[in-house]
């Protein structure tokens, strides 16, 4: 039997889709979401979720932000305020701000254009 016989055996269960490795990675649940506390000498906390998607927890409130960088920057995305925003309504507004990262365009950028849009819409 030939190297690349062996490979091809156990090819499909050591090579994890995309998909899967997305969720392997992810290490916050909700229930670790609900219970996240700051630290206890007042500083605010980061919960991790993979990707630069994070539960910023302060003694103010939870919010989901997204660091990513573009043209050499470091910048941060506000997703929303927890509880309003879900975990998997942050999880999928992270992935479409990487997908417009993915096609080149700033994904701050992007929210501040679409608010623009809706107030011009709005004023008679």
């Amino acid at each position: 039997m030939t190297y690349h016989q062996i490979v091809g055996i156990f090819d499909g269960i050591t090579t994890p889709t995309a998909e899967r490795y997305q969720q392997m990675k992810r290490s916050l649940s909700d229930a670790a979401a609900k219970n996240a506390k700051p630290s206890p000498d007042g500083t605010p906390k980061r919960y991790t979720d993979g990707g630069g998607l994070y539960l910023h927890v302060s003694s103010a409130g939870k919010y989901w932000r997204y660091n990513y960088r573009i043209n050499g920057k470091q910048k941060t995305l506000a997703i929303g305020i927890y509880p309003d925003t879900s975990l998997k309504q942050a999880r999928e507004a992270h992935q479409g701000a990487r997908e417009l990262l993915a096609r080149g365009v700033d994904p701050s950028s992007h929210k501040q254009a679409i608010k623009c849009e809706l107030r011009a819409n709005n004023q008679p």
